[in-house]
């Protein structure tokens, strides 16, 4: 038998939650972020340019936070993911599997 619970919260609790939750998201898109930009080294052939272009936007939406990390390079899902005359040199899923399960522990230190 399934139990429900239901908390009343009042609207500064709601805000430190919804802060909390931006924060940690925040703080965990950084932490890939430099993980991105420290495996994004592609051999000889390699400006710099990848590396450089590496961001991240976090922004509040209506459902809860939406973050995004991506290189502004033109070239870097090439990079990332290949082509039929390159093979791929991914840096972004790395450096996201290298640090996914630090998200909870980034959440729960901002709610303390």
């Amino acid at each position: 038998m399934p139990i429900q619970v239901q908390v009343n919260l009042n609207a500064e609790a709601i805000r430190q939650i919804k802060d909390a939750v931006y924060y940690g998201t925040d703080d965990f898109v950084q932490e890939v972020t430099e993980h991105a930009k420290d495996l994004a080294f592609f051999g000889k052939y390699s400006t710099g340019e990848t590396r450089q272009g590496i961001t991240n936007d976090v922004e509040e939406v209506a459902k809860g936070v939406r973050s995004k990390i991506y290189t502004t390079s033109g070239h870097g899902g090439y990079v990332e993911a290949g082509t039929k005359r390159m093979a791929a040199e991914p840096f972004l899923w790395p450096a996201f599997s290298r640090t996914m399960n630090t998200i909870f522990a980034k959440l729960k230190e901002r709610l303390s």
